[in-house]
């Protein structure tokens, strides 16, 4: 291999490295150019706004500083006089109202001098637009799901949507999948004496004020419906918690629950979990002269409508013989 071509090739691809990242930040006080490579040009660019192509503003510890950078060998990063540093420059329009529609049409221009994002945020009942800082953005954001660029479904105490554009002036805007639609929330909602029967008969329901998609049942009765958080949390108070969103209750009456929170979902349980309980059952006996009389008689009987066995005994007396027999017996309620 000829070592002329190789030293060649090396500072070939050297030169190509170093001028791909000839970067020239700024502030007030300091105007700089110089060569950095890709790592530190992350460095200096990290959490900051972009402001243009291979432009970006930011601010660290209290302070502001421009970056703008340019890949060619040679080449000179330049800053034009519109791209140049102007305090109190940033703004977003701005606006709060019960629908994205009505939202939209009362927009105002509002500078937010301290402010890295216009946002938009959105729940069943107010749509707002509005300026935030990166921390705020962050705190608002924090525990929910990204579902695009710059765009996230949240599930807190209630549910609500955020996106958000770094542009001064930029409209955030929601993408098809996660648009507002006002009083969109809907279940699959049925009611029949197993899950075959009810399923079979879904109808789709508008639940404007629900939260929640929800199916119940015990042995008599499977439901579907709409709950909003508050129902749910009556409905599975002092239940079992078996699962995500699912729940084993006994009360007076025992049943299952489980919970879904996407509009349109169909809240279900495994066929392994569905309640098979044995019917409550006595050891019983007719009314017998003796324990042991009672026991050669004795029988297990299903106890339909009785929760307590009982054992009768009444001894000899003067004018009586003695009896003894066990039986199902309700309880007195308190």
């Amino acid at each position: 291999m000829d070592p002329t071509k190789t030293s060649s090739s090396r500072q070939s691809i050297w030169s190509r490295f170093l001028v791909a990242n000839l970067s020239e930040d700024l502030n007030k006080n300091v105007f700089v150019r110089k060569c950095v490579n890709r790592k530190m040009l992350e460095l200096l660019t990290k959490d900051c706004r972009n402001e243009g192509y291979k432009k970006q503003e930011c601010k660290r510890r209290h302070r502001r500083y421009h970056v703008s950078w340019c890949s060619q060998s040679g080449c000179k990063a330049e800053v034009s006089v519109v791209d140049k540093p102007e305090r109190n420059d940033f703004w977003c329009p701005t606006c709060q109202n019960t629908s994205q529609e009505t939202c939209d049409a009362t927009l105002a221009n509002t500078n937010c001098s301290k402010a890295d994002f216009c946002m938009a945020s959105w729940d069943k009942n107010v749509f707002a637009r509005k300026c935030v800082n990166r921390k705020m953005l962050g705190m608002i954001t924090k525990g929910c799901r990204n579902v695009g660029t710059n765009e996230w479904r949240c599930h807190r105490k209630r549910n609500y949507h955020v996106t958000a554009c770094d542009q001064s002036g930029c409209r955030a805007e929601f993408s098809e999948i996660a648009r507002p639609d006002n009083n969109n929330f809907w279940c699959p909602t049925c009611q029949g004496t197993s899950k075959e029967s009810c399923d079979a008969s879904l109808a789709n329901t508008t639940c404007p004020k629900a939260d929640f998609c929800m199916a119940l049942w015990d042995n008599s009765v499977f439901a579907r419906k709409c709950v909003n958080r508050k129902m749910l949390e009556l409905m599975t108070r002092n239940c079992r918690n078996v699962g995500s969103k699912e729940w084993e209750c006994n009360r007076k009456r025992k049943y299952h629950a489980t919970a879904c929170d996407q509009s349109g979902c169909i809240a279900k349980m495994p066929g392994n979990k569905f309640p098979k309980e044995t019917p409550f059952q006595c050891p019983t006996c007719p009314m017998c002269k003796s324990p042991d009389e009672c026991e050669n008689k004795t029988t297990m009987t299903k106890c339909t409508k009785t929760t307590r066995c009982m054992v009768l005994r009444v001894d000899d007396t003067v004018n009586t013989k003695g009896i003894f027999a066990r039986n199902c017996i309700r309880p007195r309620p308190h």
